[in-house]
């Protein structure tokens, strides 16, 4: 290599250093860029609250849980979208059985916002949930009912998960409009959360 390439060379690794303007410049963007995508968000968020009653939530302890009936409201925020959505049936030795949901779920706001974002999340219900037999005198179990409730419970597990939307404080929602006193909620027994005993 003669001296004319290497000074040539030097000269190219020299202009792709960037300079302390180009630097800062560069920050300015990737600031203002992080302060869009938040203002996005907490729009978006806000929106979304604003837009639930009550009757969307519960409250579990001290935090507060969007329900499906929350979720289907907010879909249309966020642009929600579901994919590869499978419902299985599974039945237990005793007769009793339980229907589990998989599928993602992703958003069309937080596509364009980072890229595609998408999760994997399951839910599901059982049978043998007391809700499924109280208003049956017999006891008897409708699997439709037990099926329409766990695509519910799989849509609200879904959302929430994606969007952060859960364990919220009651300023929270306050702030938002919802009439947090008229939330029903279930209150846990001195080291029962977690499925122990409720009060």
């Amino acid at each position: 290599m003669n001296g004319s390439e290497q000074d040539r060379e030097l000269v190219a690794e020299q202009a792709a250093i960037p300079t302390p303007l180009e630097v800062q410049l560069d920050s300015q963007k990737a600031i203002a860029r992080i302060s869009a995508v938040s203002q996005v968000i907490d729009g978006c968020a806000k929106a979304s609250i604003q837009r639930t009653s009550a009757a969307d939530w519960v409250r579990m302890g001290k935090g507060y849980y969007l329900q499906a009936s929350g979720a289907q409201k907010i879909r249309s925020i966020w642009g929600i979208y579901y994919r590869d959505r499978k419902v299985t049936k599974e039945v237990n030795p005793d007769g009793s059985y339980a229907y589990l949901v998989e599928g993602v779920v992703g958003s069309k706001v937080l596509d364009q916002l980072y890229g595609e974002v998408t999760i994997e999340i399951d839910g599901g219900r059982s049978s043998n949930d007391p809700f499924f037999t109280k208003n049956n005198r017999d006891g008897s179990v409708d699997p439709l009912d037990v099926r329409k409730a766990s695509l519910a419970n799989w849509e609200s597990r879904a959302v929430t998960a994606l969007l952060g939307l859960k364990n919220l404080s009651a300023e929270d929602l306050k702030r938002n409009g919802v009439n947090v006193e008229a939330i029903p909620g279930v209150d846990y027994q001195q080291g029962a959360e977690g499925g122990g005993h409720t009060g």
